[in-house]
């Protein structure tokens, strides 16, 4: 159609048909994205791509090409769509890794998550790794955000140190998100278990819940934290005394100390609080009910072979 109002609603109609019923119109639509001279009905036609899964992998070579498009918008949109496809968009890794260094804040932030989920499919996602701990680096905090977010989804345990640094960033999305990559990440993170426990002091609310939420993820590796964990059940905010209560739940320590200091937020004013307290009580008490039956077993096999050894002699 000659007016641009129509191609665009044309496009949005298809990504809203979704699925295999607008697979039919893929090729037109990859035409679209890479050939139309309006960069609003190409940005659609992207989009468009991005809804329709699996079908629109034949698509894919054409928003690797829309990566390189002059509109800031098209290559945002192209970023996202890739990233969508899962697997199926791995083979925009490398165009991707250059998008990772675009001037524009939108292409590099997108680029930066949709690098964190394909970076997954490629044969070493090292290189994705490298462009994501420079973009921890860069002059925005959106990027500097998406980027930790990203390198929690890759998982690559080189990566510990710069997340940890990121937790001491002027921004406190750029920490909480560090905060959280590094929860995501916990089978190769235990190194940054000090620096997590030393975010539990951060003056921003959202990421002393992140920084709690995560090192209760570690599970028992976060026993240091222990005692971290049992202030923060006197912490202002509401969402941190909860998470508090559920960490030391999994942490999995049931010293006196820990019982204590749970059973009095029992009493506390939030009813989210008080349940999560609960919880972590009798998860705790199990636990240490469980040990206790351990160690008598252990202790009765010890007698039994003494016993044996005796009617043997």
């Amino acid at each position: 159609d000659p007016t641009e109002d129509v191609r665009c609603a044309a496009a949005k109609a298809l990504a809203r048909m979704g699925g295999e019923a607008a697979s039919p119109a893929v090729p037109a639509l990859a035409e679209t994205c890479s050939r139309d001279s309006n960069a609003s009905v190409q940005k659609a036609a992207v989009a468009a791509l991005g809804q329709l899964g699996i079908f629109a992998v034949p698509a894919v070579p054409a928003l690797i090409e829309c990566l390189r498009s002059p509109n800031h918008s098209v290559r945002c949109a192209a970023a996202s769509s890739l990233e969508s496809l899962g697997p199926s968009g791995a083979s925009a890794v490398s165009a991707l890794l250059v998008c990772a260094h675009d001037p524009d804040v939108g292409v590099r932030t997108t680029a930066s998550k949709a690098l964190g989920t394909l970076g997954n499919f490629v044969s070493s996602s090292a290189s994705a790794a490298e462009a994501l701990c420079e973009r921890l680096l860069d002059t925005h905090e959106g990027v500097r955000a998406a980027a930790a977010m990203a390198l929690g989804r890759l998982g690559v345990a080189s990566t510990i140190p710069m997340l940890s640094e990121a937790l001491k960033d002027m921004n406190e999305d750029v920490r909480k998100a560090s905060a959280i990559a590094l929860g995501q990440m916990r089978g190769v993170a235990t190194p940054a278990i000090p620096q997590l426990t030393k975010a539990l002091k951060d003056s921003n609310e959202d990421v002393r819940q992140a920084a709690v939420v995560s090192l209760g993820l570690f599970g028992t590796a976060a026993n240091s934290a222990t005692r971290p964990l049992t202030m923060c059940l006197s912490d202002t905010t509401v969402s941190v005394r909860k998470a508090a209560a559920v960490a030391l739940g999994q942490v999995g320590n049931p010293s006196r100390g820990v019982m204590d200091r749970l059973t009095e937020r029992l009493k506390d004013p939030n009813e989210g609080v008080r349940k999560a307290a609960k919880r972590s009580l009798d998860q705790l008490a199990q636990q240490h009910a469980e040990a206790e039956e351990l160690a008598d077993a252990e202790y009765e096999e010890e007698g039994w072979d003494e016993d044996s050894r005796d009617d043997e002699g």
